[in-house]
């Protein structure tokens, strides 16, 4: 019901798409998991024309909602950054982009939706896909690297959100949401 309710509502259905990516970046989805159980919002889209003044908070660049059942469903918050080094970004930028989806997107401006007490969140996770230090050709470095900036997004303290403890995943491009069985 959350996917069908989402896109009827006229401020927010021409947002919905069939793809997370950018710059060849993305986030796949797989195969066996139907369209209809799949929604996936641009929130910075729906920022950037919604909100045209210094007042526009940062914000991710996609919400991914799963549905597992009529009333269970995983979400997925996603950041996605075409750099090869740590200097593009800021981990205070990255946390951010998920606090605005959380606090505002999800609980101020279609709270409603998300809020509902009918629907259980199965999962709610935080990515951040990118590679700045080159894991994806060179998985061994990945390995050794230890105090890396990503290590300090790892460590950021996300509030508690819909009775869950949230915390910042990197993912190396381009990782694949699985069935829900599977999650």
């Amino acid at each position: 019901m959350l996917i069908e309710n989402l896109l009827n509502e006229n401020s927010i259905n021409s947002f919905f798409c069939d793809e997370c990516q950018e710059n060849g970046i993305s986030i796949n989805i797989e195969e066996s998991i139907n369209a209809e159980n799949i929604a996936i919002i641009k929130v910075d889209d729906y920022y950037n024309t919604t909100i045209h003044d210094d007042s526009r908070p940062k914000s991710p660049d996609c919400l991914i909602i799963q549905r597992c059942d009529d009333t269970t469903y995983n979400i997925y918050i996603i950041e996605l950054k075409d750099i090869n080094s740590a200097s593009g970004f800021k981990v205070s930028d990255i946390e951010e982009k998920f606090t605005t989806c959380l606090d505002d997107f999800m609980s101020v401006r279609f709270g409603n939706y998300f809020h509902d007490r009918s629907i259980n969140y199965k999962s709610i996770k935080l990515y951040f896909i990118s590679d700045p230090y080159g894991f994806k050709s060179n998985p061994i470095k990945q390995e050794k690297m230890r105090g890396h900036k990503l290590d300090l997004l790892i460590a950021t303290r996300i509030p508690r959100y819909f009775d869950k403890h949230l915390y910042i995943e990197p993912k190396i491009p381009n990782p694949t949401i699985r069935n829900c069985s599977i999650v």
